[in-house]
């Protein structure tokens, strides 16, 4: 009898977990953030592997530009977020600190998007008029693919 019950128990306890999984998926699915946005800017260099061989290792030295930039920017972001971080525990406690740490980050925010957008305009030049229309084509296939399909995005938030 006694192990019976012991079955019984078991059975119990995963039922009840997990109807109580379901109830806080469901309480909490207004407050998930989803998948970020596809930014079309930091999509290229995944592009490039579409190209032929010959395409790619023209292309390739541009790429690796970029990808060092990117490098060092983010670096630059995440010292500039680290800064934001001391801001906020600062002892005693300066707003005007904070809003300083923030606009660097900022700036720092911006710098990044216009080198990512300059370096962007430069491999778009650099393909041809067919390149250009698959690019325009595989962009918008990842824009429609499904939530759960999707890549991850190259620059993971730091």
């Amino acid at each position: 009898m006694n192990k019976w019950l012991g079955i019984a128990l078991v059975i119990s306890l995963v039922i009840n977990l997990a109807l109580a999984g379901f109830v806080a998926g469901r309480l909490t699915k207004g407050f998930v953030q989803g998948p970020p946005a596809h930014d079309i800017t930091r999509a290229y260099p995944r592009f490039a592997n579409e190209l032929t061989d010959q395409r790619k290792a023209d292309l390739r030295p541009q790429i690796r530009e970029y990808l060092k930039s990117m490098r060092g920017s983010r670096t630059e972001l995440r010292e500039a977020r680290g800064a934001v971080n001391a801001a906020i525990l600062a002892s005693p406690f300066e707003s005007r600190g904070l809003e300083q740490a923030l606009e660097q980050m900022n700036a720092v925010q911006q710098n990044l998007t216009q080198s990512a957008q300059n370096s962007f305009v430069q491999f778009i030049s650099s393909l041809d008029e067919a390149e250009r229309a698959r690019f325009v084509e595989r962009s918008r296939r990842f824009e429609q693919a499904p939530p759960l399909r999707r890549m991850r995005p190259m620059n993971h938030s730091e």
